[in-house]
């Protein structure tokens, strides 16, 4: 009887350890759409570059470039701003409700979101590279000709981000506090009162030895693209709850539940 207990609670636990692996979020940049490589398994690929990194990334960055994290990809032709989402709800907007945090993002401007708009803005060609790898010598030639100019596809953001979910504000305890409806983004809390019970917890389930959300989603309290996306994030197969690029798994919302509370 203590054998048969003791292997049931071993395939319990061997059961927990795959669960916990399968929601966790895998960084595979190689098997996703970011994968613009002759060996991208996506439909829009160069047709003469098998570096992977190089459309993003460059280990020596070009005369008069200094955009972290070593980046390689031309920015946006964009000089004025985007336009910033605001409601009465939103209280990182404006004054009288919000506190004011939010800052509109500037095409040319430096935040961490201009490196995701770089690309997503549809101004630049996905191959507009500062420095194309030394084989080829110049930029990628794609396999799509629609890439070679710019994003055709509904990855193309656009240069109006009036419409989409704010970025380039504060999301801290303050701002927590104001609204009443954010998880104080100091903790590692999830809904406890939202409708969606399969959600609750999935910031832990993901992250199980974060301390905080703000250590995962929010560093520097800057709430940006990458607070929900992470551009090496994979999403094939058992992973597909994390499409696209979600840093935390969207099954059941469990992605917009690590933050709202509803």
């Amino acid at each position: 009887m203590k054998k048969s207990l003791l292997l049931l609670m071993v395939v319990l636990m061997s059961l927990a350890l795959v669960a916990i692996a399968i929601s966790a979020p895998i960084n595979n940049v190689s098997g996703t759409k970011h994968n613009l490589s002759t060996s991208g398994t996506g439909s829009y690929k160069s047709s003469n570059e098998d570096q992977i990194c190089v459309f993003c990334h460059t280990p020596h960055q070009a005369t008069g470039i200094s955009t972290d994290p070593l980046w390689n990809h031309s920015l946006s032709t964009k000089t004025d701003g985007y336009g910033m989402y605001n409601s009465t709800t939103f209280n990182a907007g404006a004054a009288p409700q919000g506190q004011g945090t939010q800052v509109e993002l500037s095409g040319n401007g430096t935040a961490l979101s201009n490196l995701c708009m770089s690309c997503h803005d549809g101004t630049q060609a996905v191959n507009s590279l500062y420095n194309p790898s030394n084989d080829i010598g110049a930029n990628p030639t794609m396999s799509n000709a629609g890439f070679m100019t710019t994003i055709s596809t509904n990855a193309n953001i656009g240069t109006d981000l009036s419409n989409d979910h704010p970025v380039n504000f504060t999301y801290d305890t303050a701002l927590a506090n104001l609204d009443g409806g954010l998880v104080d983004p100091a903790t590692v809390a999830t809904c406890v009162t939202g409708n969606y019970a399969t959600a609750i917890g999935q910031f832990v389930t993901d992250y199980p030895t974060a301390t905080s959300i703000s250590a995962k989603l929010t560093p520097s309290n800057q709430f940006q693209c990458s607070s929900c996306h992470g551009a090496h994030i994979y999403y094939g197969g058992t992973q597909s709850g994390y499409s696209p690029f979600l840093k935390v798994n969207n099954v059941g919302s469990g992605l917009c539940l690590s933050c709202h509370c509803k």
